[in-house]
């Protein structure tokens, strides 16, 4: 077993440690520095706590390895002593995986490996159950501060809070639980203070966001108006609403992720179908009857998509380009986009497939390109996020849209529509290029520690800690 393992699984497990309470202190008259400082305190101390048993049964491998080097010794046996002494200086590096070639050594180290998996899978359900139980407690200890008005402090945790959750994420997760279940625990506990930042026009008040508008997990942005995606399911709308497309349907719940067309909305609920709500005149809000099981939708301009989970999608609304003539075999889909009058596909082996209108080059997707994991359309153009963090642009290209900033890297997330493009970066930070001219590309200064990002025509939004 590696060397960072151990001290990984003790850390995640010591997260979750049974019986020690790891929420902050509530006295009113501690500072929100204090409660912070408290529950940081907890947190250290609970992963010394569950670090003591492996540790004390490191030092017992520690010792008996000792004891063999000294019978070894006063045996007069040089290569025993030497096998010892090796294990030794590489216990707390390697040593669970550095098999040895003395017989007596080998044993050890074996009854050592053995004792300690018994252990990890010991503790792997007390993990499992207690890591909610975490998650909770931060999460109420980010609302105690906002209720405290300690709103810096509740900012900085929630901070905090994303560098956690991306930790966590790096765990060698593999056991109890996946590396899904870790970030969607981690994100239902932290968004007290996960708000909407906005910039660009703001004509229709599409960059007017809603006050005190927190709790948001999604974004998505349409010609003029804005939708935001609740952690409760639930959906809320701004700016123009010529159309009633910021008129969210009644009673809407269970809703898991949105998209928004020119002068429409889609939400896509949990339990596989679509509602659509807003402009109609080229029937883009009309599902399709039956239409379920669907993982994933899109829509931009006049047209809406849907992927269904076994990996084939669906169109429906205007057609003048081609925009609905799927590809009859395409097969094995991950994710879709939707531009003016194109639409791409992004399939599981890594690879784009775009169809539709071609005036640009928009759907000559690059001969070479591959090892994509998402995809993004603007009007006329596209963007794919490479595996390695880089991200590939093509199509119209008069405003730059299409040429990525020569430093961008470590990219998680891409956005576009109109003629700019943007990308959220792993340590949060927002990049946009491109069309300028309604300032989508003056990326506000205190925007920091962004989970989400997307686009509309001449706005771009973020989804980040903001003071409510």
């Amino acid at each position: 077993m590696n060397k960072l393992l151990v001290p990984c699984w003790l850390a995640m497990v010591a997260l979750l440690l049974p019986g020690r309470s790891m929420a902050a202190e509530t006295d009113p008259r501690a500072t929100g520095a204090a409660m912070v400082e408290k529950f940081q305190e907890r947190f250290d101390a609970d992963k010394a706590y569950l670090r003591r048993p492996l540790e004390e049964l490191a030092e017992s491998y520690r010792q008996a390895l000792l004891l063999q080097k000294e019978q070894y010794t006063k045996a007069g046996d040089a290569a025993g002593a030497l096998a010892a002494t090796q294990a030794l200086n590489t216990l707390s590096s390697n040593a669970a995986n550095t098999p040895s070639e003395d017989a007596a050594v080998e044993t050890l180290r074996r009854k050592y490996v053995d004792e300690r998996s018994q252990k990890m899978k010991e503790l792997a359900p007390k993990v499992q159950a207690l890591f909610a139980s975490y998650t909770e407690k931060h999460k109420a200890l980010i609302a105690s501060l906002v209720e405290r008005d300690f709103t810096d402090d509740a900012l900085a945790m929630a901070a905090r809070a994303e560098e956690w959750r991306d930790w966590m994420a790096g765990q060698p997760v593999g056991e109890p639980y996946g590396e899904e279940v870790v970030i969607s625990l981690l994100a239902k506990g932290t968004p007290a203070l996960s708000g909407v930042v906005a910039w660009g026009w703001d004509n229709q008040q599409q960059t007017t966001v809603p006050p005190k508008l927190t709790g948001v997990i999604a974004v998505a942005g349409g010609i003029f108006h804005s939708l935001a995606l609740k952690y409760d399911g639930t959906v809320v709308a701004w700016g123009g609403n010529e159309d009633g497309q910021t008129r969210v349907p009644e009673g809407l719940s269970g809703v898991v992720a949105i998209a928004a067309g020119e002068k429409h909305s889609l939400a896509l609920k949990s339990d596989g179908t679509v509602v659509a709500w807003g402009y109609n005149k080229e029937k883009q809000c009309e599902v399709p009857a039956g239409l379920n099981h669907v993982k994933a939708i899109a829509s931009h301009c006049w047209s809406s998509i849907a992927l269904k989970t076994d990996g084939t999608v669906v169109a429906w609304g205007r057609n003048s380009y081609g925009q609905l003539n799927v590809p009859p075999d395409l097969a094995g889909v991950v994710q879709i986009s939707a531009g003016a009058a194109h639409n791409l596909a992004l399939k599981s082996d890594g690879t784009v497939v775009a169809w539709g209108l071609n005036d640009h080059g928009q759907t000559d997707v690059p001969g070479d390109l591959g090892q994509v994991v998402a995809v993004a359309a603007g009007h006329f153009h596209n963007l794919a996020l490479k595996a390695d963090g880089t991200v590939v642009g093509w199509g119209f290209n008069n405003y730059g849209q299409t040429r990525t900033p020569r430093d961008l890297s470590h990219v998680k997330a891409i956005a576009a529509q109109g003629w700019h493009s943007a990308a959220l970066t792993a340590d949060g930070q927002v990049l946009v290029w491109g069309f300028k001219n309604q300032g989508q590309t003056n990326v506000p200064k205190n925007l920091a520690h962004a989970s989400a990002i997307s686009s509309g025509t001449y706005h771009v939004l973020a989804v980040a800690p903001v003071k409510p």
